[in-house]
């Protein structure tokens, strides 16, 4: 009974040290007394077991064997680039076609007099590569003073510079966006921006292409989530393409803009196609549509098309830019652009600028080559005139029921057109889109391209199809 009065009267914490000091006596007690661990001891196999499994070993394929007859298809039919000239491709058993497969859409990225003596300097000032991501050695004096011109060129404060243009949009829609925000996005933009808005992490929901009723219907219904929710920090974006990359369809960007500013979402933008080839001075979609760059929160854009560069850019305020610096993964993981290229992308924008009939002449042959491929009957396409490229199927009267009839009715076509001396190219998805789109034809046209050369390409289209069509 003693014991009993003295231990209540102990203080609580040595109580709870006793306890401890109990514990971990028991745990010692027990690894003491528990069996020593005894590795078995190695097998040795003699040289007959061993060659017996060598024979017998079939290693585990580093690619899934599980590839359906679709893809195979379009695997199979890559073709293979021996070398290319300005508006001429050379090709695996085909010599000088006349390319119509590109998106060099201002021919500045090959063969072009303007460009290579400038990069040929920075390459033997520079070297090759910059060595390094930009936070790490890997940003050099035209890394920023490309940036400084990009920024110039579409009037806004800043801009950042991603030496891949597929991790441009990949990367700067979850540096905004993040788990618990909200992302729409038009259900036909390309896999890049499909990338971002899975790795966002955000709540991601895909409006029917260019319906603005759908949109605004999404829109109240996220408001009204979020006033539930009663979180203040929660952000909101829409993300569209300028122009649909996969189809040649515009977006309708005003209204998109309207809407957002009405429901309170940011807009992310990406030009790819519009920039260098839509406009009156190669500013892009905005500029075609009477707008500026201020009027949406973030514009990106790939400037390997027009700018025949290599990668991508982020443009708008500077807050904007500067949180990307610290935030975007594609930016601080990855190595910076070859330097040279930095110098191609600042003469292509200096070539725009002094230099529109470049832009113009590109305006003039895209008008052109929708006009007589749209005068064909048996075609369908959605894409608007100043686009520098057409996408069209056979109507669906004339259209094979599967999928994998339908790419090889659509490769003949391609091969048709080469034995008259062009290059058209036909559509090859990746299984992975989140909407799939179906197999088409794609004519993508140059600055560099005669009228001759168009309605060459255009008659021997018509041609194919007349021929194979049936």
């Amino acid at each position: 009974m003693l014991e009993v009065l003295l231990l209540l009267e102990i203080p609580s914490d040595v109580t709870l040290h006793y306890v401890i000091y109990a514990l971990m006596t028991i745990i010692i007690v027990f690894l003491f007394t528990r069996k020593s661990y005894r590795p078995k001891a190695p097998v040795v196999l003699t040289p007959q077991e061993i060659n017996e499994l060598i024979t017998t070993w079939e290693p585990t394929p580093l690619i899934c064997n599980k590839v359906d007859e679709y893809q195979k298809f379009n695997i199979e039919t890559v073709p293979v680039v021996k070398s290319v000239n300005k508006e001429l491709i050379s090709i695996e058993g085909y010599d000088n076609l006349i390319n119509f497969g590109t998106s060099n859409y201002l021919g500045l990225a090959q063969g072009s007099e303007l460009i290579e003596p400038s990069t040929l300097g920075t390459l033997h000032a520079t070297g090759l590569g910059s060595c390094g991501p930009r936070n790490f050695y890997g940003t050099l004096d035209v890394h920023l003073d490309f940036e400084s011109r990009m920024a110039k060129f579409l009037n806004v404060d800043s801009a950042i510079l991603y030496s891949s243009s597929i991790a441009t949009c990949a990367s700067v829609i979850p540096t905004f966006s993040a788990r618990g925000d909200y992302i729409l996005s038009d259900e036909r933009v390309r896999k890049s921006i499909q990338v971002g808005n899975y790795t966002s992490r955000s709540n991601v929901t895909y409006f029917r292409h260019n319906d603005l009723n759908h949109v605004e219907e999404l829109m109240i219904q996220i408001t009204k989530n979020i006033q539930k929710s009663k979180q203040k920090e929660i952000r909101r974006f829409i993300v569209v393409e300028g122009v649909y990359q996969n189809y040649g369809t515009m977006c309708r960007l005003r209204e998109i803009i309207a809407l957002a500013k009405q429901y309170k979402f940011r807009v992310i933008l990406d030009d790819s196609v519009g920039l260098g080839a839509l406009g009156a001075t190669g500013r892009g979609t905005l500029e075609y549509l009477g707008m500026k760059a201020s009027d949406v929160h973030v514009y990106c854009a790939d400037i390997s098309t027009s700018l025949g560069s290599l990668g991508g850019v982020c443009c708008g305020e500077e807050e904007m830019v500067r949180v990307q610096r610290l935030n975007g993964s594609g930016y601080m993981y990855s190595a910076s652009n070859p330097p040279y290229l930095c110098t191609a992308g600042m003469v292509a924008l200096n070539t725009i600028d002094e230099k529109p009939e470049v832009v113009q002449r590109l305006q003039k042959n895209s008008v052109l080559i929708h006009k007589l491929i749209k005068e064909i009957p048996q075609i369908e396409t959605e894409g608007f005139d100043e686009c520098p490229f057409l996408v069209f199927r056979i109507i669906e009267k004339f259209r094979p029921d599967s999928v994998l009839e339908e790419a090889k009715l659509y490769q003949r076509i391609v091969e048709f057109v080469r034995e008259k001396g062009a290059a058209i190219s036909r559509t090859k998805y990746t299984n992975l889109e989140k909407y799939p789109p179906p197999p088409q034809i794609k004519v993508s046209v140059m600055s560099e391209h005669s009228e001759e050369q168009i309605r060459q390409v255009a008659s021997a289209i018509k041609e194919a199809i007349n021929t194979l069509v049936q």
